[in-house]
């Protein structure tokens, strides 16, 4: 009987801690994404303004 309980309590948590676990790998690389994102804005900004500089 016991075995049983936990097989069913495996069945359950297993899937759903995996499911959570890959949300929060995906919440985690969307973010670092983001981050690159606007990294990448502000380099292409900063050479703008380099740019800038320089033909004045």
């Amino acid at each position: 009987m016991h075995d049983i309980l936990r097989q069913d309590a495996d069945a359950l948590v297993i899937p759903l801690a995996k499911s959570m676990l890959m949300n929060c790998i995906r919440f985690a690389l969307s973010r670092v994404d983001t981050a690159i994102g606007l990294s990448n804005r502000l380099v292409k900004n900063v050479d703008g303004l380099r740019l800038l500089l320089q033909m004045h």
